[in-house]
C-alpha cells in the first residue's frame, strides 16, 4: 500500500482529465470541434496548409492535445504521418476511431 499523497498539481491534472474523459463523447458537437461543417473544414485545411508551407511533405507530426483528432485528420489528408496524444485517453479513442471510420 502506497503512502503517496496527491499533490495540488496531482488533483488538478486528475480532474482535468476526469472532466475531459466525460466531455470527450459529445465535444465534436460543440461549434468548430468536430470540424462538420464543410465551409469551417476548408477554412482549417487553408489555414494549416499555409502554417506548414514551409514543412516537407511528407513530415512526422506530433498533436499535442489532439482532442477528437479533428486537426490530426487534416494533418493526415495533407500527407503527414501524425501522432495524436491527449491526457485525456477517453479524447484519443474518440479520435482513434473517427481516424479508422474516415479512413474508410
Amino acid at each position: 500500500m502506497s503512502d503517496h499523497q496527491p499533490t495540488e498539481h496531482e488533483k488538478h491534472l486528475e480532474a482535468s482529465r476526469q472532466y475531459w474523459n466525460n466531455e470527450a463523447t459529445r465535444f465534436d458537437n460543440e461549434p468548430d470541434h468536430g470540424l462538420r461543417d464543410p465551409q469551417v473544414w476548408s477554412a482549417w485545411v487553408a489555414l494549416i496548409q499555409q502554417l506548414l508551407s514551409a514543412v516537407p511533405e511528407p513530415s512526422t507530426l506530433l498533436d499535442i492535445g489532439c482532442g477528437t483528432g479533428s486537426l490530426s485528420l487534416i494533418l493526415a489528408e495533407l500527407g503527414h504521418q501524425v501522432t495524436g496524444i491527449d491526457l485525456a485517453p477517453a479524447m484519443v479513442e474518440v479520435a482513434r476511431h473517427k481516424a479508422i471510420t474516415h479512413a474508410q
